[in-house]
Order: C-alpha cells, then sequence, then structure tokens
C-alpha cells in the first residue's frame, strides 16, 4: 500500500485490510509512488489503485492504472486505464472478471465470424452457393455474434453488488483517508473529454 497520508493513519487503515506493516508505505511523495511503481513493474506486472492528481503520474506508469471514479479527480480519470465508479475495492476484483468475460465472448464471436465466413467462401466456390443464401447466412451469423454479444448484459458485478473483496484481493491501494470500502455503486458513467 502507498499513500501521503501519515505512517500512523496508514498502519490503523492497512491492518484493517490484513496487510503486513512492511506491505504498507507512507508519507509519500507522487515521485516516490512512481519510482516504487518502477521498482515493482521491474519484477512483473503493476496494477496501481489511486483518485488524486498526486496519483496520475504513478497510474500513468502502471501497467494498469485503476481511478476510484465516485471521487476521483480529473487528472487521475485521465491518466488510468480503468475507472472504478465506486470506492468499494471489492468492485476491482468483480471488474477483473467481467474484463476477462468480455475478452472471452470477445474471442468466440471473432472465432465463430471467422469460421462462418470461410464455410460461406468454401461454399460459394466450390458448391455455388446461391447468394440469397449466402447472404441469410452472413446475416444470421452477425444476429448470432451480436447475440452472444449480449450475454454480457447479465452483469455480474450489479448483481452482486454487496459483494465486497478479501484483503488479499487488494493490490495497491490509495487514498486511505477516505472510507475504501462503504461507498454504495454508482451506474453513472463518466464521459471523459475528448
Amino acid at each position: 500500500m502507498m499513500t501521503g497520508d501519515r505512517r500512523p493513519v496508514a498502519l490503523r487503515i492497512g491492518e484493517e485490510l490484513g496487510l503486513k506493516p512492511e506491505e504498507i508505505h507512507a508519507d509519500m511523495l507522487p515521485e516516490d509512488k512512481v519510482r516504487m511503481a518502477g521498482e515493482l513493474a521491474a519484477r512483473g506486472k503493476v496494477a496501481f489503485v489511486g483518485d488524486g492528481v498526486n496519483d496520475a503520474a504513478a497510474l500513468a506508469r502502471a501497467d494498469v492504472g485503476i481511478a476510484m471514479g465516485a471521487a476521483g479527480s480529473d487528472v487521475a480519470l485521465q491518466a488510468a486505464d480503468v475507472a472504478l465508479l465506486s470506492e468499494d475495492m471489492g468492485r476491482l476484483a468483480e471488474a477483473h472478471r467481467l474484463a476477462r468475460r468480455t475478452a472471452r465472448i470477445i474471442r468466440q464471436n471473432l472465432a465463430f465470424a471467422m469460421g462462418a465466413m470461410v464455410i460461406l467462401v468454401t461454399g460459394a466456390l466450390f458448391f455455388e452457393l446461391p447468394l440469397p443464401l449466402a447472404v441469410i447466412g452472413h446475416e444470421g451469423g452477425t444476429v448470432l455474434v451480436v447475440l452472444n454479444g449480449l450475454r454480457l448484459l447479465r452483469d455480474p458485478i450489479r448483481r452482486n453488488e454487496n459483494k465486497s473483496a478479501s484483503p488479499d484481493q487488494v493490490v495497491t491501494v490509495d487514498s486511505i483517508s477516505a472510507p475504501v470500502q462503504r461507498h454504495a455503486y454508482r451506474r453513472k458513467i463518466p464521459r471523459r473529454a475528448g
């Protein structure tokens, strides 16, 4: 946990999150966060969670920058790759699951669309597939791809609103002065400036 807050406050919040004292880094300046994110990046992938202007550089430096959207500054939201609309850290694990599910459905759709094209082109070249049948096959495949994508609307994040993450799911926490896991889920999506 990296924070600009004082050590006693950081230790108290870190203890609530189940972190060991050596995992808590307090009194950090923005450049300290960037340096530490760089050191961690040398050892593996880094996800950085922050909400303030002083977190923007570290959010940009991390492999995945995650801004806390409910109270996050515009600068942090612009620098981040992901914006959580809640200060509930449990949403982070759920958002990761949703992202993996989205990627899986995209791969399914690409495989299905390419497979359908190969079948239709093969049919047209070697079996004189009538044009109306090819058009129906293509449009039917498109409808199936759209329907498969609509499965994402069964959003597990919305269904499981009251769940929260265990401390071992939290990667990096900043802004520990704010209530970390007590805000209600907000459904409004902030629009980014062009």
